[in-house]
């Protein structure tokens, strides 16, 4: 099976695809870290914020889209 090449780390489809919904939800976390440690004045503090909120609302509606995917699929099995 293909998981079990060395280049594939043993791993499944399933295992890869979770990995960027894994990243983007520490995304707002590591931000609202970066933004306790940086004074108010600095340069950068307003992209901070802004960054934080486009984040925020990208992973909002990410998980919207995947509960909508979610009730799809169930739908679909009650269908059958």
């Amino acid at each position: 099976e293909l998981r079990m090449k060395p280049a594939c780390r043993r791993l499944d489809l399933a295992s890869y695809l979770i990995k960027p919904m894994q990243r983007i939800c520490k995304y707002p976390l590591l931000l609202n870290e970066l933004l306790k440690s940086t004074t108010q004045s600095h340069g950068e503090y307003q992209s901070i914020i802004t960054a934080k909120n486009m984040v925020s609302d990208a992973l909002k509606k990410v998980n919207e889209n995947k509960r909508t995917v979610d009730n799809l699929m169930e739908l679909l099995k009650l269908q059958e």
